[in-house]
């Protein structure tokens, strides 16, 4: 009640009263769940990364699978306990890192005669340097 006579109180100035608290529900079952699954996705995610230049799949659907782990962990346990636990550095390292990659290998390509990730250039690069080791070998 209020102090004044006449005035009801304001349910949200009472400390009793629970507000929600957004749409993140605790499950045990979800989060053990998440436990179990999200080591399994994460390698799957890493196999098709690493393995998808011979067969199919590849980097971005391998990326695809790791993030749906960061996914599921949001869900399990809630996107700010997530963004705690992965912190601010490790996403723009992360990004730092695969733009690094992309423009070296991008540009090794153009140093071995090729064009810009020309991957063909580095097989004839591979090929001929090891014609020419060959042939020195054979020579002498």
């Amino acid at each position: 009640m209020s102090d004044r006579q006449g005035e009801q109180s304001d349910p949200e100035d009472d400390d009793t009263v629970q507000k929600p608290q957004g749409p993140y529900v605790e499950s045990p079952i979800i989060m053990t769940t998440v436990r179990v699954i999200a080591p399994f996705v994460f390698t799957l995610g890493l196999f098709v990364m690493f393995h998808g230049a011979d067969s199919s799949g590849g980097g971005f659907q391998g990326g695809v699978i790791v993030g749906t782990v960061v996914l599921m962990l949001g869900i399990a346990f809630g996107i700010e306990t997530t963004r705690e636990w992965i912190g601010p550095q490790l996403p723009i390292a992360v990004i730092g890192v695969g733009v690094l990659s992309f423009l070296l290998i991008g540009t090794g390509s153009v140093v071995v005669g090729g064009g810009f990730l020309e991957y063909a250039a580095y097989a004839s690069a591979t090929a001929s340097s090891t014609v020419s080791s060959w042939s020195n070998s054979q020579s002498g």
